[in-house]
């Protein structure tokens, strides 16, 4: 594995990618990320909840996709705040992303780097609390496709 690491770092560097790298857990956030159940977390403000449900999340997206006969997981997650929603989605998809990266050939690189350079303000935009990007979705959530997950919305679109 820490070779696997080592080689998403150089491969996104090599490729002239901005990654977001993974970060090193606590023991607490280890905790709620090798739980076997649903989980809510509560607590204060900067204490790693969040960054543990992202992580919880994959490991579930990961384990998944190695099941020969998985169903599709419907992973969902709730926040008072559209723009925590929207912050909390771009941080999975970029943590998806790296993980993803070793896995990629030379022309898929650059053309995710080109990609990259050509919409860079495209995350202003994404986390403009008055702009709700999620008009994908039914109005019911008995119309959500497995495609939607896993889904991050506020409580709002609940």
């Amino acid at each position: 594995m820490p070779f696997q690491k080592v080689h998403q770092s150089y491969t996104a560097i090599a490729a002239d990618l901005d990654m977001a790298f993974p970060m090193v857990l606590d023991e607490h956030e280890r905790k709620i990320v090798n739980h076997s159940g649903s989980s809510i977390v509560i607590g204060r403000s900067g204490t790693g909840k969040t960054t543990a449900l992202i992580y919880k999340m994959r490991l579930v997206d990961q384990a998944n996709a190695t099941q020969s006969n998985h169903q599709a997981v419907r992973q969902l997650f709730v926040t008072r705040s559209r723009v925590l929603a929207q912050h909390v989605e771009a941080t999975y998809q970029g943590l998806v992303d790296f993980t993803n990266i070793a896995f990629k050939s030379p022309e898929e690189l650059k053309a995710i780097a080109k990609q990259s350079r050509e919409d860079p303000d495209r995350a202003l935009v994404e986390f403009d609390s008055e702009i709700d990007l999620r008009d994908d979705l039914p109005d019911q959530f008995s119309g959500l496709q497995d495609t939607h997950f896993p889904l991050f919305i506020s409580f709002k679109k609940v």
